[in-house]
């Protein structure tokens, strides 16, 4: 079974077209030159550029822990996928090829582990790079798997196969999620593969996986299940009441909060279990400097540990949306194009140790970077 890119994408309701989304290809991203969003805050005018326009789009972006390079995969169902490497303070970038596999972005993971590792996951493979000597190292996965769910491979549930869905480093390597199977997946460093903790019927193919700083691993369900329940490994679950697909996790401090496929996102507090109250992604670097994403508003706020912000309001852009109904005089699904201005949407981003954010906007086909 493979993933393939319109079951996916049907599953994930994806219905604003937005124009004018021009990729470039690699070889001609000229950094710093293109000034993509300005606003006054309450304290200074912020603007940022953009690095690198990509070929494809990209729904992840990593950073590797004191190594200085932002990573990132770009992916399509057919032919070469590419891992980019862009140097964070002279913006040079590398490519290296991905294996080739029959699959489509929402699936594929990149993570940074604290060895300076880089993991990508495809379907069925996990591939590890080490950035050192630029070698690839890669495991294969089967589909048929001891332990999986009933019907795992029955071609006519909702999501079909054992796909891996999610990836956590840790120490030894890496945690993987995969779809069907309620346990997780141990991976280590030389490529050896053990099972891992128990996850849950109802948490087999975690959407995305994230860890607290007390170690505490949170899940995210599955992209089928519209609860938005969070799971913390071993223990409780924090209630949700989420009506979209879930597709990213992310922790920062006490604060727990998802991103769903129309690219909004939800706080839910491990504390008080209060689920939908902001739209607001939120993450903080070592220094204390915290930036929050508003999906809503089209806005990343920086407020640094001394209290001073910036704002950074995202351009907007035209999209088009289907919509009608039944006609009265021919009896046929009427329909209506209409036009609609939308925040650029932000897909994923960092913050660096210095407070530069580097973030994908443009339906993840343009890096950006906003310096402090």
């Amino acid at each position: 079974m493979k993933c393939t890119h319109l079951s996916v994408a049907a599953l994930l309701g994806l219905t604003l077209a937005l124009t004018g989304c021009q990729a470039v290809a690699p070889g001609s991203q000229p950094a710093g030159s293109d000034d993509i969003a300005t606003a006054a805050s309450a304290t200074t005018t912020a603007s940022a550029d953009i690095v690198l326009d990509l070929p494809l789009a990209s729904n992840e972006v990593a950073v590797d822990p004191g190594k200085g390079t932002i990573w990132l995969a770009t992916v399509q169902p057919v032919g070469k996928d590419t891992l980019w490497a862009v140097d964070m303070h002279t913006g040079d970038v590398r490519n290296f090829d991905l294996p080739d596999a029959d699959y489509n972005g929402y699936t594929t993971h990149i993570r940074a582990g604290e060895d300076g590792a880089v993991w990508v996951s495809l379907p069925y493979e996990l591939v590890r790079l080490d950035p050192e000597t630029g070698k690839l190292t890669s495991v294969q996965f089967a589909e048929k798997v001891d332990g999986a769910l009933p019907g795992a491979l029955d071609a006519g549930s909702t999501l079909p196969g054992t796909w891996l869905s999610a990836v956590l480093p840790d120490e030894a390597g890496v945690l993987v999620a995969r779809n069907n199977v309620p346990y997780l997946t141990q991976v280590n460093a030389d490529m050896t593969v053990s099972r891992g903790a128990d996850a849950g019927d109802g948490y087999a193919g975690a959407a995305d996986l994230a860890r607290g700083e007390d170690g505490t691993i949170y899940l995210l369900p599955p992209m089928d299940d519209p609860s938005g329940a969070v799971s913390i490994l071993g223990g409780s679950t924090i209630p949700g009441t989420q009506d979209l697909a879930p597709q990213r996790l992310f922790v920062d401090g006490s604060t727990v909060s998802m991103l769903s496929a129309d690219g909004t996102t939800t706080v839910i507090s491990d504390t008080d279990h209060h689920a939908g109250a902001h739209e607001l992604w939120t993450r903080t670097n070592a220094a204390g400097t915290q930036v929050q994403y508003d999906a809503a508003a089209g806005t990343l706020v920086r407020r640094a540990a001394d209290g001073s912000q910036q704002e950074l309001q995202l351009e907007h852009r035209t999209g088009v949306t289907s919509g009608g109904g039944i006609d009265p005089e021919t009896g046929k699904q009427r329909v209506e194009d209409s036009t609609v201005t939308v925040p650029d949407r932000v897909t994923d981003f960092v913050v660096a140790e210095d407070g530069t954010v580097w973030f994908l906007r443009h339906d993840g086909t343009q890096l950006a970077r906003w310096n402090p």
